[in-house]
């Protein structure tokens, strides 16, 4: 049993009133029993201006707080003094005030100029001086006044397996047109060892090559070995089946001649 904060009245409080919203019996008064099981009211607030003192304030219905006890607040709002224009405003656009900042620290008039120009124009003087200047000797003149159609001798240099895959042999070789008076000549260099004269000698077996393989095989000297007398399309075959064996090929271009 305790007594009701309101009225000072016993009233019975049960397990589930605790922790919850109990109405007094007796007054009607709504209090909050905590968990101790002691009655909670809230502090009633101070009460408003009446309508005599202040004529202009604004009191809101009554309202119930968060325990049920009737509270009233006071909305009444502040008083602002009421001023007249005296003149219309002047609105100023962002973009004024931005030139106005410029011409002041630039201490000159607003420039105008887009940035697009202005970086157009560093991009003109930049390829300008990266671009190198290109002046003719004028010491290297070209005679016209020679005859351009003497004929020029072939020059005929060795070439070596390290030209990609042989293209020129093999393309000298596919070619739709006679030999005439030219044949190849294949160097074979690096034959050290009985092994490596073996891997040769079945890279040069081959009935389409027509060649006795053990009399050319006697033809090595110093490690170097030469096959003469080749034609393109025998002696792209060739290069091509020997190209991956340990050897350095070379080979050049003879000119037959004539009986």
């Amino acid at each position: 049993m305790i007594q009701c904060p309101n009225c000072q009245q016993p009233v019975e409080i049960l397990d589930k009133h605790i922790g919850a919203l109990f109405t007094c019996p007796h007054c009607a008064a709504v209090f909050f029993v905590n968990y101790d099981g002691q009655p909670e009211m809230a502090a009633h607030e101070a009460e408003p201006e009446t309508a005599e003192q202040n004529d202009n304030a604004f009191v809101p219905p009554i309202s119930e707080t968060h325990y049920g006890t009737p509270a009233v607040e006071d909305y009444a709002p502040t008083q602002e003094q009421y001023l007249e224009p005296t003149e219309d405003p002047q609105f100023q656009q962002p973009g004024d005030s931005f030139g106005e900042y410029n011409a002041d620290q630039a201490g000159g008039g607003f420039n105008e100029t887009p940035l697009t120009e202005q970086y157009s124009e560093e991009l003109s003087e930049a390829a300008t001086e990266s671009e190198p200047a290109y002046e003719m000797n004028s010491s290297e003149n070209f005679d016209y006044s020679e005859n351009l159609n003497q004929p020029i001798e072939p020059i005929i240099d060795n070439k070596t397996s390290d030209d990609a895959n042989f293209a020129d042999v093999i393309d000298f070789a596919n070619a739709n047109t006679t030999a005439g008076n030219f044949s190849y000549a294949v160097i074979i260099e690096g034959i050290d060892s009985s092994q490596l004269v073996y891997q040769l000698k079945e890279a040069m077996t081959d009935s389409k090559f027509g060649w006795d393989v053990s009399e050319l095989l006697t033809h090595i000297g110093g490690g170097r070995l030469v096959v003469k007398g080749l034609s393109p399309a025998k002696a792209s075959v060739f290069i091509n089946r020997i190209k991956y064996l340990p050897f350095k090929v070379s080979w050049r271009q003879d000119v037959l001649s004539g009986s």
